[in-house]
């Protein structure tokens, strides 16, 4: 009988044991997509906070320097005014993207390709920093060539256009310029930021 008992006792714990490891393995597969989600809208919220920051910061400079402006005119007015408007619009323009970057997605995640003209992509990075460029008296340089077609994705180029823009006039002196480059191969295109 004590045989059978211990017998009986070690089949009970080791079934308990695999029911315990059955459990937490399929509890971990059960919240996977749940963690994936959580992850993935964590990265939406970097990314959407990052692309808001340069517009913001572009508006804020614009209104504390003509603020700290002695001579305030009209016409200086009018100016600021009509680049808040088109700031304004960029990020209206960004949230419209936002709002409708999931449809540019396919169901299994990956960013959905397209052929769009290089073009739209370099205006709307410039229109998107070109305040914070002349607030530091720097030129964008853009391409004369810009009937050349890319398979891509609209919101990922523009953003990475956005991001080495920003980056070169922020890290560039006063006064000097930041050039796009351009260039178009046998199948692929080339596209550059240089600062001095």
């Amino acid at each position: 009988k004590q045989r059978i008992l211990i017998t009986l006792l070690l089949i009970d714990a080791g079934i308990v044991s695999l029911a315990g490891v059955a459990g937490y393995w399929l509890a971990g597969q059960t919240l996977k997509p749940l963690r994936e989600m959580v992850e993935e809208h964590n990265r939406f919220i970097t990314d959407a906070s990052h692309e808001l920051k340069t517009p913001l910061t572009s508006l804020k400079i614009a209104f504390d320097v003509w603020l700290r402006d002695k001579k305030k005119t009209i016409k200086s007015a009018e100016t600021i005014i009509k680049d808040s408007v088109s700031e304004v619009n960029n990020l209206q323009s960004l949230a419209e993207s936002l709002l409708t970057l999931a449809q540019y997605q396919k169901s299994n995640g990956h960013t959905k390709l397209e052929p769009l003209p290089i073009s739209g992509v370099i205006e709307e990075a410039v229109n998107r920093t070109k305040v914070l460029a002349h607030n530091k008296k720097i030129t964008l340089s853009t391409p004369k060539e810009t009937q050349l077609e890319v398979v891509g994705n609209r919101f990922g180029l523009t953003d990475a256009l956005v991001i080495l823009l920003d980056n070169a006039i922020k890290y560039s002196p006063t006064g000097s310029k930041v050039v796009i480059g351009l260039q178009g191969y046998k199948n692929t295109i080339r596209l550059s930021v240089t600062d001095q």
